[in-house]
């Protein structure tokens, strides 16, 4: 199923450009894979298994989870935690560091 017209994406560069998108869907599989809510925070052990989740349905299709994660490393994981960040609303997720799960969001 497509995503509809008006949901935010962002494009992660990963083996090639693939689309993330912030939906319900994605919180539901995040949440599945992984046991804790997206919102809760990120831990960098998931930040594959979130992308994955993330993912569009087109580029989910053809990977795992676990053939994300073996494509994020030190040289793209602060442009795909600040792509997340972006989605999420979260502007301190966007220095591109993953926050510990059960942290949430930091009071300003």
């Amino acid at each position: 199923m497509a995503l509809a017209a008006n949901v935010p994406t962002a494009q992660v560069e990963l083996d090639r450009n693939r689309t993330i998108a912030f939906t319900i869907g994605a919180m539901r599989r995040v949440k599945e894979l992984t046991g804790r809510s997206i919102t809760a925070g990120i831990e960098e052990e998931d930040v594959g298994r979130v992308v994955w989740a993330m993912l569009t349905e087109e580029d989910r299709a053809d990977l795992t989870p676990e053939q994300v994660e073996d494509m994020i490393h030190p040289g793209n994981l602060g442009a795909v935690t600040a792509a997340i960040a972006r989605l999420s609303g979260d502007a301190e997720g966007a220095e591109g560091n993953a926050r510990p799960a059960g942290k949430g969001k930091r009071k300003t």
